[in-house]
């Protein structure tokens, strides 16, 4: 289900995946071209690594939040444990202190909101960590991660306006955190350059804003 970011008059505002997703991929495109060769339709493929995505979330939010919940009535199940398989892996790998998962903010000023999958102490690094079950990591997850990084520190929790429930870490370093759903394995890429990254996000921001289109 697609969240929602409400600044604080009540109006909606992008997500910074929306914003990010500005930006031209003709590698996608390609992509859906080879699959309709195969007489395989790209929307179904994209809807089901969607589905795939949700779930290893969402078991890994039941991890963190020590919940107990059956996720193997889900279609995708099988797929999905191989992916969080390799995130139990790569926690094996590393000391990690879960402070938060899933949350969501929103920032007033510049207006727009996003999701955080998980904030955690790795190794004695205060980090944001992104989960991601993509074939690969692109570059445009670095802004995406480095605008979360922004909001964490500056904006407000969307869910119930200006107040913050929760202290403000100050965030060293992002993990993009790559769990391969088909191998089972772990890929990362670390970043601390939140400035290089937040300063295209902004621009494709701007863009938004500005567009007529939208």
């Amino acid at each position: 289900m697609k969240r929602q970011y409400l600044d604080q008059n009540g109006i909606e505002v992008p997500s910074v995946t929306t914003v990010i997703a500005q930006l031209n991929k003709p590698q996608l495109v390609n992509w859906a071209a080879r699959l309709a060769r195969q007489g395989i339709h790209w929307e179904d493929v994209r809807n089901e690594a969607a589905d795939i995505g949700t779930l290893v979330h969402m078991m890994a939010e039941n991890f963190i939040k020590k919940q107990s919940c059956d996720f193997t009535h889900h279609p995708h199940y099988t797929k999905a444990c191989k992916a969080y398989s390799a995130f139990q892996n790569w926690m094996g790998v590393n000391q990690v202190e879960f402070l938060g998962s899933e949350i969501s903010l929103v920032h007033h000023q510049k207006k727009f909101g996003g999701t955080i999958d998980i904030i955690a102490k790795v190794n004695g690094i205060m980090t944001l960590l992104d989960l991601k079950t993509s074939g690969s990591l692109s570059e445009d997850y670095n802004y995406q991660v480095c605008a979360y990084q922004y909001l964490f520190e500056k904006g407000n929790l969307n869910d119930t306006g200006t107040a913050r429930t929760f202290p403000v870490y100050p965030i060293e370093q992002a993990i993009l955190l790559r769990v391969d759903k088909n191998a089972g394995i772990f890929e990362e890429r670390v970043i601390h350059d939140f400035e290089k990254y937040q300063k295209i996000f902004f621009l494709l921001l701007d863009l938004w804003h500005n567009r007529d289109d939208k």
